[in-house]
């Protein structure tokens, strides 16, 4: 393909942050080949099929940092729900799902996140590998995983947290099979992670098979961490720990860990996290949908951890992600003037 989008007003991101206006954008292939003036560039690319760009804004595609794209089919039903939504309807519905509605709902999620803007997704959940495909075929760049856990997510809801072996190494086979099929496929277009669903639902052993998975496959890891105080709650009762506390005690922090939530994360978890390199996946909207998010996040911004958005799940749309953590962070930032950028 080669293309010159012309009169656009091009975001280029660059160390300068420059906003160029009436610019153009040259692609040849699939590299871009040039950015500039729309005069000099038409000059430049003349046998390059033209695009109009007046009116419109390029910028460099989006990274959802956390989503889960087959939570797409919850949009409508329990945002304004009262009590504990993860385990009481989250969880189950993913498993009453077919693949192929799994399949469905993930590839209707890509296609919102290709139209605003997205170009990559980190989309952790169950049962990947009956869909990978699907979003792969949309052309979107993918960071997939199997959220393990060993403590049998369906049985939450009744106040059951027994370890489940056999359950887990349900999930441990899956990610093995994601890693062995889906791991640099499309020409390196579709890489894989490891992940752990929860401090909650994870026994120490999950944490540690999760570990030499990561480890011997040389992948990232990925974990929800303090996302609700039902967790925060099961993680003291078994424990005696915060969820940060407990994955510190187990050794599953780490510069390669990117954690998401952090909603109910102590200044004294912040400190630990930011001391071990941890990374965070801040998921501003929809922890917001019933009041404030509690969040740290100038506490969290100033202990200098790397920040990074996502949509989590019911959207897709990083433009509200977006506009949620502008207005959050000037809430929860004690110093006047606009927020600060989130690296």
């Amino acid at each position: 393909m080669n293309l010159l989008i012309t009169g656009a007003t091009i975001v280029t991101c660059d160390e300068e942050r420059r906003i160029l206006q009436d610019a153009a954008i040259a692609i040849t292939g699939d590299r871009i080949a040039a950015i500039g003036e729309t005069a000099t560039l038409e000059r430049e690319f003349p046998a390059h099929e033209r695009m109009a760009g007046r009116g419109l804004a390029v910028l460099p595609g989006f990274v959802n940092a956390h989503t889960h794209t087959v939570l797409t089919a919850l949009r409508g039903t329990v945002e304004d729900w009262d009590g504990e939504i993860i385990y009481r309807y989250m969880s189950p519905i993913s498993y009453t799902m077919s693949d192929h509605e799994r399949a469905v709902m993930a590839a209707l999620g890509c296609l919102e996140a290709i139209r605003s803007g997205t170009t990559t997704l980190v989309d952790p959940f169950r049962h990947v590998p009956s869909y990978a495909g699907a979003m792969a075929d949309t052309g979107l760049r993918l960071w997939l995983s199997e959220s393990c856990a060993d403590i049998d997510t369906r049985k939450i809801r009744f106040g059951e947290y027994g370890i489940d072996e056999a359950f887990g190494r349900q999930f441990l086979e899956r990610t093995q099979e994601l890693i062995e099929s889906w791991h640099g496929a499309r020409d390196g277009r579709v890489s894989c992670q490891v992940a752990a669903h929860a401090p909650d639902n994870c026994s120490p052993a999950m944490l540690a098979e999760i570990m030499d998975l990561a480890a011997r496959h040389g992948l990232t890891r990925t974990c929800h961490l303090a996302q609700s105080p039902g967790e925060v709650a099961a993680v003291k009762a078994a424990h005696g720990l915060t969820p940060a506390g407990y994955l510190e005690r187990e050794g599953f922090l780490g510069p390669d860990l990117t954690c998401a939530h952090w909603t109910f994360c102590t200044r004294e978890d912040i400190a630990m996290l930011a001391q071990r390199g941890v990374h965070m996946a801040h998921n501003p909207a929809p922890s917001s949908r019933k009041g404030p998010h509690r969040v740290l996040i100038g506490p969290i911004r100033d202990a200098g951890v790397n920040i990074a958005l996502g949509t989590d799940n019911m959207t897709e749309d990083m433009f509200q992600a977006m506009k949620m953590f502008c207005g959050l962070a000037a809430i929860g930032d004690p110093m006047p003037g606009r927020p600060h950028a989130a690296g």
